[in-house]
């Protein structure tokens, strides 16, 4: 019975481009054990998470500088115990992360666990079925072109600063939510309207 991939020996991952953890009911996290020295997955590209019920953080708190460095697409899906996506410590590892989804995971309530750092590559942001989500995060927010939401009523207040106007290009929610969000610059709202589009079927 393994918890995690550490105890594969983390080694044994530095080749890999693509790595997918998927319908691992004893996996509690990607990354744990003892005090890890050298970077953890150096040239993984791709990571896909997919049903894993008893996992609570993809990784520990601390992992070394250069893990992580190329990793370009992240999603997540169907991780009913997960609270975040992940950490102040994993943030600051994922300068080139362009692709972030997560999707039906019913504990999440923050996106970025962190009162700062941000994901400085970030342009696509999908967020679906994620009943508790309450922020996404804090800070200045990376230049994202295309941010997609669908069932997440527990989201009031998005956070967006007027620097996303720069760089978005479309906005895609339910109407109804989209709406009812609430804004400190209601200026900013007028702006992002024109980049709104109702999401659809498509979408999914």
């Amino acid at each position: 019975m393994f918890t995690s991939l550490s105890e594969f020996g983390l080694g044994n991952f530095n080749g890999l481009r693509l790595c997918v953890v998927r319908e691992c009911p004893e996996i509690q996290e990607i990354i744990a054990g003892a005090e890890l020295s050298d970077a953890v997955f150096p040239i993984l590209e791709h990571l896909t998470i997919n049903s894993l019920p008893d996992s609570g953080k993809i990784c520990k708190e601390m992992i070394p500088q250069g893990s992580f460095a190329k990793l370009r697409v992240l999603t997540v899906y169907t991780c009913p115990n997960l609270e975040f996506a992940f950490a102040s410590s994993m943030v600051q590892c994922l300068s080139n992360l362009e692709e972030l989804i997560v999707e039906d995971c019913s504990a999440i309530k923050k996106i970025v666990d962190s009162d700062g750092g941000t994901l400085p590559s970030l342009k696509r942001l999908k967020l679906h079925s994620l009943p508790n989500l309450v922020n996404i995060m804090k800070g200045a927010w990376p230049p994202l072109e295309n941010i997609s939401f669908y069932d997440c009523p527990m989201l009031k207040k998005l956070g967006i600063d007027s620097n996303l106007i720069r760089t978005i290009k479309e906005i895609k929610a339910e109407k109804d939510w989209w709406e009812k969000l609430e804004w400190q610059d209601s200026s900013l709202y007028s702006r992002l309207q024109a980049r709104f589009t109702l999401i659809s079927d498509e979408d999914f």
